[in-house]
């Protein structure tokens, strides 16, 4: 499993929520594809990530390459005070607790 965050910082005034809507229904139809979430941050409104889960990265870089995919964080892009950055994170295992 991979988790994958992107980080939007838009003005305060733009709402970028129907993109992400967007992202979220067209990832739900793509393979591999486990969750989404969207929060924002508690004071700065402005940042908003789009957190999802991907079953590998191979299923992430099908889904990012897209072209649908591609147009919604254009549209996105075009609302943003700064380059969206994109992280991929593999889960570490745990110890349990004792």
């Amino acid at each position: 499993m991979v988790r994958v965050i992107m980080g939007f910082n838009v003005s305060p005034d733009i709402d970028i929520q129907p993109i992400l809507l967007d992202l979220r229904s067209y990832a739900l139809q793509c393979p591999g594809f486990m969750t989404a979430e969207n929060p924002s941050a508690q004071r700065n409104y402005s940042i908003i990530i789009y957190v999802t889960s991907w079953q590998s990265v191979a299923n992430w870089n099908f889904y990012e390459k897209s072209i649908i995919t591609q147009k919604l964080l254009q549209r996105i892009r075009e609302l943003s005070v700064e380059e969206p950055k994109v992280t991929i994170y593999r889960p570490l295992p745990t110890m349990p607790w004792r």
